[in-house]
């Protein structure tokens, strides 16, 4: 019971959305790479990792971390990654941008789901090191899962058993996804059947509250009939009608001294909103349960809002240095608590 109020405490607060501040937009760079995605995704993904990393709240973040990160730095093969590529990941990746697409094959009794992501990564990358770092250790361990070949004057890179194909844009941007939309971006046929052409997952992202550090949104589908199907056959389950109803959600943040989060669903009825708003006010009175002893921390879990309007459900809340110090000095007094 203890780590089922943990995990809803925790659930719930990476879930949870928020922002009553101005709204923001798309950048002209983060519109051109929405561009280049295809148009039959059905959910989407972006990160300013640097803008999030570089926060009043994420630098508090990275100081909390400092430990873990420095024994990351210290371990021999990611330090041997880094002085033979010249890429370090904490800050030579600057945004990532990911497409996803998924679908149910087969019957019922056989039937699987197949995922493809199509990403667009900016940053600072040297295409020789990289890619001459990664044969070189393939080659000294015998193995050879790195697959070079020329495609009109360009260089396509596609990994073991040809699932996913990588291809150098500039010393600043990396595309990675199937071989064929990657081979569409460099000959620029993506356009008129790309994501811009999209008009329902347009319409979630232009109703974003905030563009420029970290959203998603997403349509799902069929894919959310198998989740529900999946979680249903796990007893004491009974939420499988209300993840069926789920027609699209959204979801953005915008940290600087804090983290406004703000989070959307559609769902097919009314009172199927109804419905995964108890739901969710469910998690969070759960949540306050976890916490009841700490009247401080109770208090920021009622800075969240819940509240079903129509057939959607909207989520709103706040995220502190306060709220996250609460949530690790707990963590540290239950983990001394069970030695």
């Amino acid at each position: 019971m203890r780590y089922m109020k943990s995990i809803s405490l925790l659930a719930f607060a990476v879930l949870v959305a928020c922002g009553q501040a101005g709204k923001t937009s798309l950048s002209t760079a983060v519109q051109e790479d929405l561009a280049r995605l295809p148009k039959n995704v059905q959910s989407v993904f972006y990160a300013d990792v640097q803008a999030l990393k570089n926060s009043e709240l994420g630098k508090e973040i990275n100081q909390e971390m400092d430990s873990t990160m420095g024994r990351h730095h210290r371990d021999e093969d990611y330090k041997e990654f880094m002085e033979a590529t010249g890429l370090d990941l904490e800050k030579d990746v600057h945004s990532v941008l990911v497409g996803l697409q998924a679908h149910v094959d087969g019957s019922e009794a056989t039937e699987h789901m197949d995922g493809k992501a199509f990403a667009v990564i900016k940053g600072d990358f040297d295409e020789n090191k990289i890619v001459g770092y990664i044969q070189e250790k393939e080659k000294k361990e015998g193995r050879s899962g790195l697959v070079a070949a020329d495609y009109n004057g360009k260089k396509l890179y596609t990994g073991p058993r040809g699932k996913v194909t990588a291809y150098f844009v500039d010393a600043n941007t990396v595309v990675a996804g199937t071989e064929e939309w990657v081979k569409q971006v460099i000959d620029n046929k993506v356009g008129g059947n790309n994501l811009p052409t999209n008009a329902d997952l347009m319409k979630l992202i232009g109703q974003l509250p905030h563009k420029d550090q970290l959203w998603a949104v997403g349509m799902p589908g069929e894919v959310m009939d198998r989740v529900a199907s999946e979680l249903s056959r796990h007893e004491g389950f009974k939420a499988g009608h209300t993840l069926r109803s789920l027609k699209s959600g959204m979801l953005s943040a915008q940290v600087n001294a804090t983290a406004d989060l703000w989070a959307s669903a559609t769902c097919t009825s009314e009172e199927d909103s109804r419905l995964m708003s108890e739901a969710l006010k469910g998690a969070l009175a759960m949540a306050k349960l976890a916490v009841s002893d700490d009247r401080e921390l109770v208090d920021m879990l009622n800075r969240f809002e819940i509240e079903a309007k129509g057939t959607e459900v909207h989520v709103s809340g706040k995220i502190d240095k306060e709220f996250l110090e609460k949530l690790k000095a707990r963590h540290e007094t239950k983990k001394m608590a069970a030695f």
